[in-house]
């Protein structure tokens, strides 16, 4: 007697196995996004008439003189010209 799986039955594992590994990389992706994010600093140090003080990071313009400190953070993209 030999052993049949109707093909209704057979499909439904494979598609519950599918269904939950996908979520597991949306979790994982998710969690990645998140931790980028939190790198992000929220100021920068710009030089203003000036001196340097303090901005938050979307008031930053092309063309503007940044003061990168040790040990901090930064999200500016860095250009050799």
């Amino acid at each position: 007697m030999a052993f049949t799986l109707k093909p209704q039955l057979g499909s439904l594992p494979l598609s519950f196995l599918a269904n939950s590994l996908e979520e597991i990389a949306k979790g994982a992706y998710s969690e990645a996004l998140q931790k980028l994010i939190a790198l992000q600093p929220a100021t920068a140090h710009v030089l203003r008439d000036g001196e340097f003080v303090d901005i938050p990071t979307s008031k930053v313009v092309a063309g503007d003189i940044l003061q990168v400190r040790a040990g901090e953070k930064n999200s500016s993209r860095w250009y050799n010209y």
